[in-house]
């Protein structure tokens, strides 16, 4: 009996054994699938890891109050850190990279509302102060009872497209204005041409009729002389007869100028030294200079360059500016300036001529070149037009400054001859 029993204990402990090397086993093979699906699933984290790490897109995970949970190298560099741990600090939030604050708020706010903001350009500004662009999409996180617990945001920096847009942008207005300036030009060139056809006709016609009245006003002048010296009149008719030669000169003046405005200019320019062409001008008016008791003042700078100037067509520029410096000044108080001024490396010689006379209107300023408009009573209008034509045939300048009971300086800006002189040694 014993034995029998002994057989059976026997059998059942075999049974059990075996069963239990069942389970082991059973457990071994799941242990062993477990660690190989768990050697997978780290395998594929890794390569999830490392694709979050790598890519180009920022990706951020932060706290309800701005603050970092994770965020990817991308997402540091932008904001001007090397390694993402540097923003794990409670002292850090997301909000104060915000180039605009308001805009931050406003972002927040939105996101708070349960609110998704899809492809939004921001500025950042960087650790470092580096403002750059980036196109964002936020969302809130929610736990399970649907209470917002962060934020989170994917981005990638545009900041060379929108330079690029800015740049197209600039370029297209820059464009604009350049196709304007270019319009604007080209309508000045063509009245330019049209106002020149205009001259020229009228030009022809000043001609004409100058060389048809020269000569019977050259007879009148003839006869009045003759009249003048064999007939006697009394005070009154002399007097008549005088204001008729006067008015009978200034027609002659008027002719002349009109005839020197509208004919082209054809100068024979020299290059040489400015200063005697100014002493041959001012002799021109000495008579009443002395007559009136104006002082002449020659300023003149030394070792001036000579310049390519027409002699006698300079010379009447600068006559006429003395004859209006003249009419300006009072008697016995009159002071004119005639001075040149040049400093070594300088492209262009300055001559000028200065009063202390009554000085020139603001208003009447802006129109002292056109032709015909005069503030003398017996005034052409022509004199300051055909000086600017002539200084602009010379590739010279002409400005005139002046306020009203101080006086008038008229500036004329000439260029320098730069060709070397045959004096000059080799």
């Amino acid at each position: 009996m014993s034995d029998r029993i002994l057989g059976i204990l026997l059998l059942t402990n075999l049974f059990l054994l075996a069963v239990a090397l069942a389970v082991v086993q059973f457990y071994y093979r799941r242990m062993k699938e477990e660690l190989k699906r768990n050697d997978e699933l780290f395998i594929q984290s890794e390569r999830f890891r490392e694709l979050f790490e790598q890519t180009e897109v920022g990706l951020t995970h932060t706290d309800m109050k701005g603050r970092f949970v994770f965020l990817n190298r991308s997402a540091a560099k932008t904001l001007g850190f090397e390694m993402p741990e540097d923003l794990y600090d409670d002292r850090i939030n997301s909000l104060q990279f915000y180039a605009d604050p308001s805009e931050a708020e406003w972002i927040r706010e939105q996101l708070r509302n349960g609110k998704r903001i899809k492809d939004r350009v921001i500025q950042i500004k960087g650790r470092d102060g580096r403002l750059s662009y980036v196109m964002v999409s936020l969302h809130a996180r929610f736990d399970a009872k649907g209470n917002p617990v962060g934020f989170e945001s994917i981005g990638h920096d545009v900041t060379d497209r929108v330079m690029l847009e800015e740049e197209l942008a600039n370029y297209s207005e820059n464009l604009d204005a350049m196709v304007n300036r270019k319009t604007d030009e080209i309508l000045g060139l063509e009245r330019k041409k049209f106002d020149l056809e205009k001259l020229a006709a009228v030009g022809e016609t000043v001609s004409t009729l100058v060389q048809s009245l020269a000569g019977p006003l050259s007879e009148i002048q003839d006869d009045f002389y003759y009249i003048r010296d064999n007939v006697d009149f009394d005070a009154n008719e002399r007097r008549m007869l005088e204001l008729g030669h006067k008015e009978g000169l200034r027609i002659e003046r008027l002719m002349k100028e009109s005839l020197d405005f509208t004919r082209p200019e054809k100068l024979l320019p020299v290059s040489q030294d400015v200063h005697p062409i100014l002493d041959h001008a001012a002799g021109w008016h000495e008579q009443e200079f002395a007559k009136r008791g104006i002082a002449l003042l020659r300023e003149y700078a030394s070792g001036i360059p000579p310049v390519d100037v027409d002699f006698d067509r300079f010379s009447q520029v600068i006559t006429n500016l003395l004859q209006n410096a003249i009419e300006s000044v009072q008697d016995r108080q009159g002071r004119i300036v005639l001075k040149t001024e040049y400093a070594s490396g300088d492209e262009f010689l300055r001559i000028s001529v200065e009063d202390n006379g009554a000085g020139i209107s603001e208003e009447d300023r802006g129109r002292l070149f056109d032709p015909f408009f005069t503030t003398k009573r017996e005034g052409t209008g022509l004199g300051l037009p055909v000086v600017r034509k002539i200084v602009k045939a010379l590739h010279g300048t002409i400005g005139i400054e002046s306020r009203p009971g101080e006086g008038t300086r008229v500036r004329i800006e000439l260029p320098v001859d730069r060709r070397p002189s045959v004096h000059d040694p080799v």
